[in-house]
């Protein structure tokens, strides 16, 4: 076992494991067999019948199931229309910032020059 768990100290024979569990092994699973018996004899059988989310009658069940499904094949067309509308719009249209004074303070030169980094490494800046 794990750091010497496993050998038996004293006069009961027990293992450390053992005695923490208060036993030995067969009284374990016989502890375990009575748990299991009890449980299973508490048990009740319910009927197999499967109860809807608002436990309405089986017709307003049907007419909440199709209304939805109506509304979704509706939405599912419309939305699936305005991605490929939004996707279809190419142009994508350059927002001019302005040259603020704090925005490049740089009081020392990058190892890279004087571009941003990404701009070095994608090509944009030759510096």
């Amino acid at each position: 076992f794990f750091f010497g768990l496993s050998r038996t100290d004293g006069v009961d024979g027990l293992t450390a494991v053992e005695r923490v569990r208060g036993g030995s092994m067969a009284s374990f699973i016989a502890r375990r067999g009575l748990a299991e018996v009890a449980r299973v004899a508490g048990r009740v059988k319910k009927p197999s019948t499967r109860h809807m989310s608002s436990g309405a009658s089986i017709e307003e069940e049907i007419a909440e199931m199709n209304k939805w499904r109506n509304i979704s094949f509706v939405a599912v067309p419309v939305c699936a229309g305005l991605t490929i509308y939004n996707l279809m719009q190419s142009h994508h249209a350059e927002h001019e910032t302005k040259e603020y004074s704090y925005l490049k303070i740089r009081n020392k030169e990058f190892p890279w020059g004087n571009c941003h980094l990404f701009d070095v490494l994608s090509g944009k800046c030759k510096d």
